[in-house]
């Protein structure tokens, strides 16, 4: 899926606009959200390699994607509230309405247009290692391998990284395991055939604290500390929650 560069305003953008400049407070905006969920979920199913029909009710990938699916709504969810608290924002001290519009589409090119972009390809790579970490949990015996792209573009820390071989269960993977930071593209693989990397020989580099997780492991496609959910009132995550699918439904 291409993501526009910049953000195009559209009908439901702009009906959204004038109803914040009309005044009326909005905490959530579910179409507006609900647009990024799907967004979102289009690349966590190229990324995991399929939806929840590819596989079998209450299998491991199943159970996993589900998992995966609820952190994109929550996340989701987490930055809608955000972009109106700006949006919102922006209204104060634009009296007329062409003067706030211009202020929110550059807010909006943010949100919807560098942001999305960078998540969306976020959601590709972390739904990879996650369906990668179901194959690994069933090997608990196997030995795991950090591999980078070995080009020009990979960052100085992660290439400190490569080549970085552990067992499955190390805890070395719930710190380093990827995607380590945004836009990156590292993996890992089974080789167990592998030298061991010991422990005086093991690289620990400084990555981002949000990244300093395995994704894969816990279930998520975004870091539980971004700053979308900085401020986050209860009830706007109790109704985030509410909106997420049942998937023991389906059966």
């Amino acid at each position: 899926m291409k993501i526009s560069d910049s953000f195009s305003l559209n009908d439901l953008y702009l009906k959204l606009l004038q109803t914040l400049f009309n005044g009326e407070k909005i905490d959530l905006h579910e179409p507006t959200m609900l647009e990024n969920v799907k967004t979102y979920m289009e690349g966590v199913y190229a990324g995991f390699g399929g939806d929840f029909s590819a596989f079998e009710y209450d299998s491991p990938d199943y159970n996993k994607l589900a998992h995966l699916e609820a952190n994109v709504y929550q996340f989701s969810g987490a930055k809608n509230y955000q972009m109106l608290r700006d949006l919102t924002d922006a209204v104060n001290g634009n009296a007329t309405f062409k003067e706030f519009k211009d202020k929110a589409l550059t807010i909006l090119d943010e949100y919807q247009g560098n942001w999305l972009r960078t998540e969306y390809n976020a959601a590709v790579a972390g739904s990879q290692m996650a369906s990668k970490w179901v194959d690994f949990s069933a090997h608990p015996d196997s030995t795991l391998q950090y591999r980078t792209m070995e080009d020009d573009r990979v960052r100085e820390e992660h290439a400190e990284l490569n080549g970085t071989a552990k067992p499955v269960d190390d805890p070395f993977w719930d710190t380093y395991f990827p995607p380590n930071g945004w836009n990156c593209r590292c993996t890992v693989i089974r080789n167990d055939d592998a030298y061991k990397t010991p422990a005086k020989q093991t690289p620990y580099p400084e990555i981002p604290v949000m990244f300093q997780v395995n994704l894969g492991k816990e279930g998520l496609v975004f870091p539980k500390g971004s700053a979308y959910y900085i401020g986050l009132p209860k009830e706007i995550k109790e109704k985030i929650t509410s909106m997420i699918p049942d998937r023991k439904k389906d059966k």
